[in-house]
C-alpha cells in the first residue's frame, strides 16, 4: 500500500469526518493516477466514504469511464523506396524478355525491398552476380545491366528500354516513344498512348488512370501492354 493511501486510512481510523475525508480522497485522486499510485485502494476508500455523503453520483466518474478507449492511431503507410521502385521495374522488364528463369529471383528481391522502409546496401544475387552496386547501378542475375546511374534502363536481353532523354524502345529494339513524346507501335505506326492501349485490348478504366501514374510508370505500362499484344 502506498504512503498516500496509508495516511488516508490512518486519518479514517482516527475518526475523521466522512465528508471531509471523501473530499480529500477525491482531491488526490487525479494525482494518484498520474503517479501510478494504488488505484485499487483509492477506489475502495471512495466506495467506503463517498456513498451516502452526497458524492454517490460521481462514484464511477474517472475510475470507470463508460466510454470505449480511443482506437490506436493509424499506422503511416510505409514509404516507397528507390530500391522498391527499381526492382519493381526490373521485374516487369524481365517478364518481357526472359523465359522465366530469372523472374522468381528478381521478384523475390522486389518483395523484400518493398517491405522495407529503407534502401538496401549493395548486394549480390544468389549466383554471386552483382545485383546492386554502390553507385546505384543495378544488374540482372545474368549479368546484364538493368539500370545505369544516369537513368538508362535495359531489358534482361541487353536491349536498351529507356534512355535519359525519355526515349523508350520495345524489347526488339524498335522505338516505342521518342524524346518529343511521339509514340508508335512495334510496326512503326504512329499512335497516341490511349489508342495503342485500346488496340492492345486494355480496358478503358485502366486507360483512364494513366494520368495518375508517374512518367516511368505511364510509359512502361504502355510499352508492356503493346508488346504483350503484338502477336
Amino acid at each position: 500500500m502506498t504512503s498516500l493511501a496509508l495516511s488516508l486510512l490512518l486519518a479514517a481510523s482516527a475518526g475523521a469526518d466522512g465528508d471531509q475525508l471523501c473530499r480529500e480522497i477525491r482531491s488526490v485522486d487525479r494525482l494518484a493516477k498520474q503517479e501510478r499510485l494504488d488505484r485499487d485502494t483509492l477506489k475502495a476508500l471512495k466506495r467506503r466514504y463517498c456513498r451516502g455523503n452526497g458524492h454517490h453520483h460521481d462514484d464511477h466518474d474517472e475510475d470507470e469511464d463508460p466510454r470505449p478507449p480511443p482506437p490506436p492511431p493509424a499506422k503511416p503507410r510505409p514509404q516507397v523506396t528507390a530500391d522498391c521502385m527499381d526492382l519493381s521495374m526490373m521485374t516487369r522488364l524481365v517478364k518481357m524478355t526472359d523465359s522465366g528463369s530469372m523472374l522468381p529471383v528478381v521478384d523475390q528481391q522486389r518483395a523484400l525491398a518493398c517491405a522495407l522502409e529503407r534502401n538496401l546496401a549493395p548486394f549480390a544475387w544468389p549466383n554471386r552476380a552483382t545485383a546492386k552496386s554502390p553507385d546505384g547501378t543495378w544488374r540482372y542475375p545474368n549479368g546484364q545491366t538493368a539500370k545505369y546511374p544516369d537513368g538508362t534502363r535495359r531489358y534482361a536481353n541487353g536491349t536498351t528500354a529507356k534512355y535519359p532523354d525519355g526515349t523508350w524502345r520495345y524489347p526488339n529494339g524498335a522505338t516505342a516513344k521518342y524524346a518529343d513524346g511521339t509514340w508508335q507501335s512495334p510496326r512503326g505506326l504512329r499512335r497516341d498512348p490511349a489508342q495503342l492501349l485500346l488496340e492492345a485490348g486494355v480496358p478503358p478504366s485502366v486507360i483512364g488512370r494513366l494520368h495518375t501514374m508517374s512518367p516511368d510508370e505511364h510509359d512502361l505500362t504502355v510499352v508492356e501492354a503493346v508488346w504483350a499484344a503484338r502477336k
